[in-house]
């Protein structure tokens, strides 16, 4: 069965989207990502990635971190690049992902070694159906990010649309949100590296709650499955909770359209978070690479 490649690229491969987000986003022009403080080895949880266990099944979280350089605060393109090329050593770009996933469709990785040098491509040329990629909240930056992100990089122009999931009456329009934006940023470009060609598909619900997450899930089931099919990725979740099985229909009910969808597994270091722990869904992990 043909499948639109998702990956996750949970690390500091999105210091680039932040720079590009923290420099045009209202009020004070940080994220809550960039003004965090930097915890153990540099390593900062956005207030979006923050679990609590009350949450469970009431609302969900992100699932990224990013990796600062100096003062806690993470590298801006074009600024202190360099000192981010120096100092971290295990960043991926689109064309690193090349070798990470063994594509050989792309020829401008010799030794698999990362580089910001720009214009240096991606690891695929096709994708198909398309790549449905729900959040809460609204990143109203979300094209113009994409667009930078595919010109940076040298990537083709995304077909890419958004799609608010207010027909449940929660909102008109999601309200702005710093760090679930940097997570839509991240979900949209990335889907794009592992499938150029896929239809990208931005469904953003009224909010983190469980009840607005679940009705964005369900408009993207019908999107997908009216494209032909393709992949529902959602990289958020919370801790497992009684009565989680009534909710796994939210994510099963268009399998039969050719549709996959697809969960991040989350940090909970106990089992793997809800909704990635349904039956329904593919769940994925994030991962750190090694090199020598």
């Amino acid at each position: 069965m043909k499948r639109s490649l998702v990956v996750w690229v949970l690390a500091a491969v999105m210091v680039f989207t932040l720079g590009a987000v923290a420099q045009r986003l209202p009020g004070n022009g940080q994220s809550a990502a960039a003004a965090a403080p930097a915890g153990p080895h540099n390593w900062i949880t956005p207030a979006t990635s923050v679990q609590r266990a009350e949450d469970a099944g009431i609302q969900a979280h992100t699932n990224y971190v990013l990796q600062a350089t100096t003062n806690g605060q993470a590298a801006r393109l074009g600024e202190d690049v360099g000192l981010f090329a120096a100092t971290v050593t295990h960043f991926e770009t689109p064309s690193s992902m090349a070798c990470v996933y063994k594509i050989p469709s792309n020829g401008n990785t010799p030794g698999c070694v990362p580089s910001f040098t720009a214009n240096t491509g991606g690891p695929q040329k096709g994708g198909w159906g398309a790549i449905a990629v729900v959040d809460a909240y609204d990143n109203p930056y979300a094209a113009t990010e994409l667009a930078t992100f595919n010109t940076f990089w040298g990537l083709p122009a995304a077909n890419f649309v958004k799609v608010y999931a207010n027909g449940n009456g929660s909102c008109t329009t999601p309200p702005f949100n710093a760090g679930w934006g940097l997570e839509i940023s991240l979900d949209i470009e990335w889907a794009h590296v592992m499938a150029p060609k896929a239809k990208i598909i931005l469904v953003e619900a009224c909010s983190n709650s469980y009840t607005d997450l679940l009705y964005a899930e369900y408009v993207a089931g019908q999107l997908v499955a009216a494209e032909g099919g393709g992949s529902i990725t959602n990289s958020w979740g919370s801790g497992e909770f009684a009565g989680e099985l009534a909710d796994d229909p939210y994510f099963g009910y268009y399998w039969p359209f050719n549709t996959v969808y697809f969960a991040s597994a989350g940090d909970s270091g106990c089992g793997a978070a809800y909704p990635s722990s349904s039956h329904w869904v593919v769940s994925a992990g994030g991962t750190t690479i090694n090199r020598n």
